[in-house]
């Protein structure tokens, strides 16, 4: 039958470990350790049947690496709720910089492409609104949610909380004889 996505990754820890050599199993169907009392602040979502989570898969093009000194130059999302697209947002951004050569070769994005594209300050309110509690999505997603986060609180003084699943550690855990993650 259908299994929630704590169960999911219960088998897979499980299975890790017998693969391994490890004793019995040691994870519940909640992903709580055998014999261990219910942890009230495990994520809610964990909880769901995976067609029932609301996940927004999402990719930033920024002028650089660190959101301390980088801007946003193109925000790409898309919300899905049992494999169901249900909305998708898609903006460039103009960074109020100049887009560094490098990035312009990488990203195909051009200085003139943003020069009439709304500034953060004016996108992250809709970003937000349509991320919602969703989890999010992404190939190396710790960078891009960290752009998020700190334009949430420095714009915004938002505490941006969201759960996020990182598919570079799925595909490096799953398939990890596979020549390239990216």
């Amino acid at each position: 039958g259908v299994r929630t996505l704590a169960t999911l990754a219960a088998d897979y820890l499980n299975q890790k470990r017998k693969h391994n050599n490890y004793s019995a199993p040691i994870y519940d169907s909640d992903l709580t350790r055998k014999g261990a009392p219910a942890n009230p602040s495990r994520p809610q979502w964990l909880a769901k049947y995976p067609e029932e989570i609301e996940l927004v898969f999402f990719d930033l093009e920024t002028t650089g690496g660190n959101p301390g000194n980088s801007e946003v130059i193109e925000i790409a999302a898309i919300k899905k709720i049992g494999g169901k697209q249900v909305g998708k947002f898609q903006t460039l951004v103009n960074p109020k910089r100049t887009i560094p050569k490098i990035v312009r070769k990488m990203t195909g994005i051009d200085n003139e492409m943003v020069s009439n594209a709304p500034v953060i300050e004016d996108v992250i309110d809709d970003l937000l609104k349509f991320i919602g509690n969703s989890v999010l999505v992404s190939h190396g997603v710790i960078n891009d949610y960290a752009f998020i986060a700190n334009y949430a609180k420095i714009l915004r003084n938002i505490d941006f909380k969201n759960y996020y699943i990182c598919t570079h550690l799925v595909v490096s855990n799953f398939l990890p004889n596979i020549p390239t993650k990216s």
